[in-house]
């Protein structure tokens, strides 16, 4: 219940500051896709057994538009797709759904941290498949040529009375 709360605030943070700017527009993103690969990590203990500590991830993300205040929000869409085979078993975890991100700095001036946050459904496969509504809080560093460091933490409702939370680690560049 706590993670639900302070998912729950994020999100309505994300969403709400840009109605707090009078008369805020929203314009196209100049780079607007993100692409990375990295780990996904699974929290839950009877969830790692099943589908292995550290399982490969590619993430990718449009971000459709932005608002235009000297420290923007982005705000888009995202993928995001773990797999691994353990145990003669595929286990995967595929993602989909909105989110969206704050800069630290302009996009034009320099080097910036950035935060957000994500909402959509999350497919979880041990042997059978399972849908959730889920969500993502994330951070990250992300260089004036593009390049960026992402962390994330994937909060899931219980899939059996296992818990499929997880973190994720990734590097990639925006196009």
């Amino acid at each position: 219940m706590k993670n639900t709360k302070m998912f729950t605030i994020t999100i309505a943070y994300c969403i709400l500051t840009p109605a707090t700017h009078a008369q805020e527009v929203i314009t196209k993103t100049e780079s607007p896709i993100k692409a990375s690969l990295g780990v996904y990590s699974p929290l839950g203990g009877a969830t790692r057994n099943a589908m292995g500590s550290i399982l490969p991830l590619l993430s990718l993300s449009y971000e459709a538009g932005k608002t235009l205040s000297d420290k923007p929000i982005l705000y888009g869409a995202f993928f995001d797709y773990a797999q691994n085979r353990k145990n003669g078993t595929n286990t995967s975890v595929t993602a989909f759904g909105v989110s969206a991100r704050y800069l630290s700095q302009s996009p034009r001036s320099q080097d910036r941290y950035f935060y957000g946050a994500g909402v959509g459904s999350y497919d979880v496969k041990i042997g059978t498949s399972n849908s959730k509504v889920g969500g993502k809080l994330f951070g990250g560093y992300e260089r004036n040529d593009g390049y960026f460091g992402e962390v994330s933490y994937h909060m899931l409702s219980k899939i059996n009375g296992n818990d499929p939370s997880a973190l994720s680690f990734s590097v990639g560049r925006r196009f």
